[in-house]
């Protein structure tokens, strides 16, 4: 989770907090594996803090930037990957937040 929460980010009344650790973040992700993509899923899932950062549009692009790396990781048929697939389709935002706050 923190890696997530962390990538997103949180803006701050002066500045955006995450610019320096974002492309170390994105190294990371570029290793997971399926059952780190699972733990990913989840915490988009169940993340009261994530929830509410997502309603700033950019932290929204941040998270489907670590969506879409790990999409190509994960296998076509779970629902790991039809989750992600949800949050990197621009076209089902709406479906997504529905999704997450279920």
């Amino acid at each position: 989770m923190a890696l997530t929460h962390t990538y997103v980010g949180y803006q701050g009344p002066r500045s955006y907090y995450s610019w320096s650790a974002a492309p170390i973040i994105r190294r990371i992700f570029e290793r997971f594996d399926e059952q780190a993509a699972d733990a990913f899923v989840k915490c988009i899932k169940e993340s009261p803090i994530l929830h509410s950062r997502l309603g700033n549009r950019s932290q929204l692009e941040r998270l489907r930037n670590l969506g879409n790396i790990l999409l190509e990781r994960t296998n076509p048929k779970s629902s790991t990957h039809k989750m992600l697939a949800l949050l990197t389709d621009e076209s089902k935002e709406k479906e997504f937040y529905r999704t997450i706050k279920k």
